[in-house]
């Protein structure tokens, strides 16, 4: 009965009751007899975050491996072309929060020899979010990974296959600050409060509501998740933000390019404390 609930309806408030009776060990730690799939692993592949948020804190076996992978892998996957597309910001936002609480990227099939490969899953369903979130994880890179990267091409390869870079200030390398390339623009910034001008990836409905109504936070993640937290999101330079623009009906891409107050700026490498402490 959880199982259903969970999987494909997302009902959190009779999912949270279930959990709390007396069968609450039984259907958060086991899967079924008949599917091997727990509660966990069908609201991850389902779409339904808040769901999967209510279960793991009631005790679910994050790593518990179903068949075909654990909740972090079927949250990867792209098993309905139909409409996993719809899925995807509930499925980035369950892969971030899986990630935080520590599930396995790579893990044994119980059955056989094949890995279960949550980078390898999200590159082949083409999700550029999941991919930049598996690897700022420490996800390591296969051969076959990386030749589901370039059959996609464009963003997903980019995603896959850049590395991080310091900006070394050269032009021809394309390392250059964003406030370089603006000229006398960037004279109006105010270095004691680390202005910086930033790029915004949006679609053109979304960036005419932030021209009349500015950023508003509650919408944070529903295009790509929300890999640091809540909250607004910029990019230092464009090729990064093109990556979140969003076509309306014409094809037609948007980016803001917005003036910034960044305050105090520090950077972390340590994923478990960015999903746990960062809001």
């Amino acid at each position: 009965m959880l199982n259903s609930f969970a999987g494909k309806y997302g009902r959190v408030e009779s999912v949270s009751e279930l959990v709390n009776g007396s069968a609450r060990d039984f259907w958060c730690l086991f899967g079924s007899q008949k599917y091997n799939e727990t509660g966990l692993v069908l609201a991850s592949k389902y779409g339904h975050h808040e769901v999967v948020r209510v279960l793991v804190a009631a005790g679910s076996e994050i790593d518990y491996p179903a068949n075909g992978g654990a909740a972090l892998h079927w949250a990867c996957k792209s098993f309905s072309q139909k409409n996993y597309a719809a899925m995807e910001p509930q499925q980035v936002a369950t892969v971030q929060f899986l990630l935080g609480e520590g599930a396995q990227m790579r893990l044994p099939s119980p059955k056989s020899d094949e890995i279960y490969d949550a980078l390898n899953m999200a590159t082949q369903r083409g999700s550029v979010p999941m991919v930049m979130l598996l690897k700022a994880a420490g996800a390591e890179v296969s051969a076959s990974t990386e030749a589901a990267a370039k059959k996609w091409g464009g963003a997903v390869s980019r995603a896959l296959l850049s590395e991080e870079k310091d900006l070394d200030g050269d032009p021809e390398t394309g390392h250059v600050r964003t406030s370089m390339s603006l000229g006398d623009l960037a004279g109006r910034l105010k270095t004691s409060i680390a202005e910086l001008y930033l790029f915004h990836g949006t679609s053109p409905v979304g960036a005419k509501a932030i021209s009349e109504q500015g950023f508003r936070r509650i919408l944070a993640g529903v295009n790509a998740g929300t890999a640091f937290g809540r909250g607004c999101y910029f990019a230092e330079a464009s090729s990064k933000s093109d990556e979140y623009a969003q076509p309306d009906s014409d094809g037609h891409f948007v980016m803001l390019l917005c003036r910034v107050v960044c305050g105090e700026m520090f950077r972390i490498t340590e994923t478990g404390f960015l999903f746990r402490n960062l809001t």
